[in-house]
């Protein structure tokens, strides 16, 4: 039959095991909505590069469209050159066609590196998006197996609590009451420690010759000064 301690020893277990459970069920939705979101981050950083990408194209446009402008400028100057009475005024106009020339050879050279951004910025792009969709397939998986696990958690967690009153039904009740009080103040959920070559394994203190005394004698309620567990004879 088993004695008193070796019905906590199973209850601290039990305990424990609840501890581990309730644990794994608290940190499983952080990691999944952690994976979540960098991802959500990801694919929110590449839909604003390609809004900058399609500035650049409108900007691309818009400076095309310059240049055909100031080259309608040009063919109008020059039809007009041919209704000129001075040099003088031939003279203003060459430096106004020339002016345009400027203009064109400017902005053809900034739309030629609007173009390369654009090409460049697309093909990052398409390298980008690949690598999401990929990485959305292993996320998917990945949230999978841990909607699985908690699940599975779950269901252990039910058990184990459906477990526990039986186990603390069967000590007696100023026993389960100290036990109860110490194990809510340590974190570890450990409430019992054994005592080895005198020492107490819970804080490794070294008991004095009284609570060794009691220890040996049977006495069921016997405290270690040091962390103030319940001490049973390993």
């Amino acid at each position: 039959m088993a004695t008193t301690i070796e019905r906590l020893r199973d209850l601290q277990n039990s305990d424990r095991i609840i501890y581990r459970l309730k644990k794994r069920l608290a940190e499983i939705p952080v990691e999944s909505e952690k994976l979540s979101d960098k991802f959500k981050k990801e694919t929110e950083e590449l839909v604003a590069k390609d809004k900058e990408v399609k500035k650049e194209e409108v900007t691309l446009r818009e400076t095309e469209s310059e240049v055909i402008g100031l080259e309608e400028e040009i063919k109008k100057a020059q039809r007009n050159l041919m209704n000129l009475k001075t040099n003088r005024e031939y003279a203003a106009l060459m430096s106004e066609i020339d002016g345009f020339k400027k203009k064109i050879s400017n902005l053809e050279e900034h739309a030629l590196l609007l173009m390369d951004n654009v090409v460049r910025a697309k093909k990052i792009r398409k390298e980008e998006e690949k690598r999401l969709e990929k990485e959305k397939g292993g996320l998917d998986e990945v949230l999978k197996v841990l909607a699985r696990e908690e699940s599975e958690k779950q269901a252990e967690l039910s058990e184990e609590e459906k477990r526990r009153p039986v186990l603390s039904g069967a000590i007696p009740g100023e026993m389960l009451i100290a036990y109860e009080r110490i194990l809510k103040a340590k974190a570890n959920r450990k409430a019992l420690a054994g005592v080895k070559d005198n020492i107490c394994t819970g804080c490794q203190t070294r008991l004095p010759t009284g609570t060794l005394d009691k220890l040996h004698k049977g006495a069921d309620l016997v405290f270690c000064e040091g962390c103030n567990r319940l001490l049973y004879l390993e």
